[in-house]
């Protein structure tokens, strides 16, 4: 009963108490008992008048009342107290809320821990960042001229001013905030003696700033006195460098370089440093396997009067005459030939020419009948050359048609003679490719034979000096006879492939007839050489349906590749093998990392690891459509 006191003190200090309490227990509040004896009236009341026997207990009861009434009052006042303590917690959270602050004590205290780190930093910041700047401006300032010192003094001066007037305000700003949150003046003097402690920290790395400046001031100047030398002995060398050009200007000058080494060109105009120096190079390059000893110099000297005689002999059994001139020192021969004096190379070049002209002018009977003897062996050799690229187009569009787009595109090449082609090319062609060469009657042979005539005498009347086999190869090249051209199906029609289509359309227009070049292109080399495609970013804009069934046609043509892409891995189960190499690399690193990864038609791996086949992922995909 002692636990009761309070409370029945509570509830007659707080009637709220009290009747929360009544509506707990089940008990009515006493307002509504008093309404409750106005309705029952006097009669019920007589049974608790004292006379009764229930008033016999009326002093027992008496104190348990007293005790409620004391609990009821006490459970009034923790209400109000929980009233006002709700109030505050939601008048805190409304503050915090709008201060974007938390609200329980450990986040309040890393708060301002954290502000007053931030105010710390801000003050130490700038005054050390400027004080370094100004000190390194001092360093450089040595190599500037004075006017761009003086105005990078007063343009730092500006910003060393806006700095200060900022620091001032971030921390009259700081010394606000640290005021609102309750910081004490002890913290704010440790704070101003750590500050102090930085100042005169900057202030010693300023005076070892200076004597950095000083310092390289003494290098600039120990720099200039080193340029003047430099120059000085630059300007030698140039003019050193001037005297050797123009030697070796003059040596080329007397045909004597050409003779050592005639494949090289000389410059041209004024010789410059640079063209001479090359020039220079080139020469030891050509000549290191000569030898230059003083030994070999001596006999080579004994020895050009015995091989100028010869020569001299030579010449003179044809009526000519060999000249030596001593120029600069050197002995320089030349040879007077047709009332003209010439340089032995220059005479074997005009010789040369003399002789392919001869060569050129064969007896027009023979050629004739030598272009009779081969016009049945051309033609027959032409039959088989255009049977296999119309073979070869076949496939490839075979290998086109089974690999249409998931919007039903397909392409194909169309290889057909050139309307603006040679007179009488539909005629011949047809005769060409009707039969086999031994099958061709008297007609068909003449015909042919009439054709390829025409177009080798066509092709000597247009450049008449050229030489008899130029001639053949230009006149009976039937690849100029004929042109290409692709076509799309959509619709169930063939349509030109330069017409509208999507992006991805244009890319694959574009891409497979490049394939198919490279294919027939490599038909001529060696079967073990490498048949390489370099394609960067391929298959922009394709659906990978298309991608892989494209992508397969490289194997189909038996190429080899070299891709480059983004996004691309290529691992598509058209591709029997495939080694990738993925590059990866970061912002502010100058290296690039390298993982390999291999394809085998089912699965990529690397390491030993082994990754799930993207065949499925593709098909998935590519039933989605484009």
């Amino acid at each position: 009963m002692a636990t009761r006191g309070p409370r029945r003190q509570l509830e007659q200090t707080n009637p709220d108490v009290h009747r929360s309490r009544c509506t707990r227990c089940g008990a009515p509040p006493p307002h509504r008992r008093a309404r409750d004896r106005d309705r029952l009236g006097p009669a019920a009341c007589r049974r608790w008048t004292p006379g009764g026997p229930t008033h016999r207990r009326t002093p027992a009861h008496i104190g348990r009342r007293a005790r409620a009434d004391g609990t009821i009052h006490h459970e009034r006042a923790v209400a109000n107290l929980e009233d006002l303590a709700r109030a505050a917690l939601a008048a805190r959270d409304e503050a915090a809320a709008d201060l974007q602050l938390p609200t329980d004590p450990a986040s309040l205290d890393a708060v301002s821990q954290a502000i007053s780190d931030y105010a710390v930093a801000t003050a130490g910041l700038w005054p050390r960042a400027w004080n370094l700047l100004e000190r390194l401006s001092r360093v450089h300032d040595g190599l500037r001229e004075l006017e761009q010192a003086e105005s990078a003094m007063v343009e730092r001066t500006r910003r060393a001013d806006m700095a200060s007037r900022a620091a001032r305000e971030e921390r009259g700003r700081w010394e606000g905030l640290r005021a609102s949150i309750g910081a004490t003046v002890e913290q704010i003097q440790r704070e101003v003696e750590a500050i102090s402690a930085r100042i005169r920290t900057l202030e010693h790395e300023d005076q070892r700033l200076e004597e950095v400046r000083r310092m390289c001031a003494n290098r600039i100047g120990r720099a200039q006195d080193s340029q003047v030398r430099l120059e000085r002995s630059l300007s030698e060398q140039a003019d050193r460098r001037a005297s050797a050009i123009g030697t070796l200007e003059r040596f080329a000058a007397n045909g004597l370089l050409m003779a050592a080494v005639p494949e090289l060109e000389l410059p041209t105009g004024g010789w410059s440093p640079d063209p001479a120096a090359r020039l220079a190079r080139r020469v030891e390059q050509a000549l290191e396997s000569v030898d230059e000893d003083d030994q070999t110099w001596e006999r080579m000297r004994r020895e050009i009067s015995t091989l100028f005689k010869n020569l001299q002999d030579g010449m003179t059994l044809h009526g000519h005459s060999a000249i030596l001139d001593p120029i600069d020192g050197w002995h320089v021969v030349s040879i007077a030939f047709n009332g003209q004096q010439w340089s032995p190379a220059e005479l074997v070049a005009l010789l040369s020419d003399e002789i392919e002209h001869r060569e050129r002018l064969l007896n027009a009977r023979e050629r004739e009948l030598l272009e009779e003897h081969l016009v049945n062996e051309i033609a027959s050799h032409l039959q088989e050359l255009i049977h296999d690229v119309e073979v070869q187009v076949h496939d490839m569009n075979q290998e086109l048609l089974q690999r249409p787009t998931s919007t039903g595109m397909r392409l194909r090449f169309r290889w057909t003679p050139r309307p603006d082609g040679p007179a009488g090319l539909p005629e011949a062609r047809a005769r060409l490719m009707r039969q086999v060469h031994d099958a061709w009657s008297v007609d068909d042979r003449a015909s042919v034979s009439a054709f390829l005539k025409a177009q080798i005498d066509a092709v000597r009347a247009a450049n008449e000096n050229g030489t008899w086999l130029e001639h053949l190869t230009e006149a009976l090249d039937y690849r100029r006879w004929h042109h290409f051209s692709i076509e799309r199906q959509q619709d169930g029609h063939w349509r030109a492939a330069s017409g509208p289509a999507s992006s991805g359309e244009k890319v694959l227009t574009v891409t497979l007839p490049l394939f198919a070049a490279a294919s027939a292109h490599y038909r001529s080399a060696h079967p073990t050489a490498p048949r390489l495609v370099l394609m960067d970013e391929v298959f922009a804009g394709v659906d990978d349906d298309s991608r892989s069934k494209s992508i397969g046609l490289l194997d189909t043509f038996d190429l080899d590749f070299v891709m480059t892409s983004e996004r691309e891995w290529g691992c598509y189960a058209t591709l029997p093998g495939l080694a990738i190499y993925q590059l990866a690399r970061r912002e502010g690193i100058d290296a690039v990392h390298v993982t390999a990864w291999t394809w085998d038609g089912r699965a990529r791996s690397r390491a030993g690891h082994t990754f799930a086949s993207a065949a499925r992922r593709t098909a998935r995909s590519g039933s989605s459509g484009a």
